[in-house]
């Protein structure tokens, strides 16, 4: 995928570095004097915004397996990984320090709130970031209570796919009232 992004003239000196068969606006670039005008920097990316939003969808496919293992693919080696809460003390955050920590909080998760189904989907894509809203019906482990809700969560990927920041946000008062009705339970890990 190419990425456009402005950049100064002197980071463009000589013709011979441009490709005449790219186009922009649907023609090809015909000059350099064009080029600086617009002043625009051809980037590489690893993975583009389409292979992105599928691996987003196949993300939450492996999420709603209940499979933590099958959702670790999607993470990369260091990942900031947070929850908002409705407590006013800002968001609940783990930063695990290596895949086996990961997915040990991601197996706490997956075994507590059992996904049962997934609706409702919308993916945005914003470079490196992504927003997803969705509706799931989520089981709670230790009572076998189901509810239905909302979930946005927003992410971030390094080029090579892999989300790097992960940040929930749920109705956290709802799910801690679930959790509630068992005494001894915690509605998020490390609450």
């Amino acid at each position: 995928m190419l990425g456009w992004r402005g950049f100064s003239d002197s980071m463009v000196s000589a013709h011979d570095q441009l490709d005449p068969s790219i186009c922009l606006s649907g023609g090809p670039i015909r000059s350099l004097s064009v080029l600086q005008r617009l002043q625009f920097q051809i980037e590489l990316a690893a993975v583009n915004k389409d292979q992105l939003k599928q691996r987003i969808a196949d993300f939450y496919q492996a999420r709603l397996s209940n499979d933590a293992q099958a959702c670790m693919a999607y993470f990369g080696k260091q990942v900031v990984f947070a929850f908002s809460n409705s407590d006013g003390t800002g968001p609940l955050r783990h930063r695990p320090q290596d895949s086996k920590v990961l997915l040990e909080l991601v197996g706490q998760i997956v075994a507590m709130w059992r996904w049962q189904s997934l609706s409702d989907q919308v993916i945005v894509i914003d470079g490196n970031q992504a927003a997803v809203r969705y509706t799931v019906v989520v089981q709670f482990a230790a009572s076998g209570r189901e509810i239905q809700t909302q979930l946005m969560d927003h992410l971030i990927y390094d080029d090579a796919g892999q989300v790097i920041e992960f940040m929930e946000f749920a109705d956290t008062a709802l799910l801690n009232s679930v959790a509630a009705e068992r005494d001894s339970v915690t509605a998020l890990p490390g609450a």
